[in-house]
């Protein structure tokens, strides 16, 4: 995802959750469907969601110019049920 992180997937041992914006000029939709298929290649059990109309930082209080209350109030909420689940 980011251009100077190299991920060792086959040493992940955690189930993942990703959370993306839909207009994200940062990590756009084809590297997170690369992510994806990585993640599925490496038997990592993922769960990424992708939030429709909201762009990236969108649950960045500070950053009122993307900061998207509705959105970023369920986002959190699929996080907890993440960990409520998996923790």
């Amino acid at each position: 995802m980011h251009p100077n992180v190299s991920l060792d997937l086959e040493r992940c041992g955690a189930k993942v959750l990703g959370i993306f914006a839909e207009n994200d000029d940062f990590i756009p939709a084809s590297a997170v469907r690369a992510l994806e298929a990585d993640l599925e290649a490496a038997g990592v059990e993922a769960r990424l969601q992708t939030y429709v109309g909201v762009q990236h930082a969108f649950m960045n209080e500070s950053r009122l110019e993307v900061y998207d209350a509705e959105t970023a109030a369920r986002a959190w909420r699929d996080v907890e049920t993440f960990f409520e689940a998996e923790l």
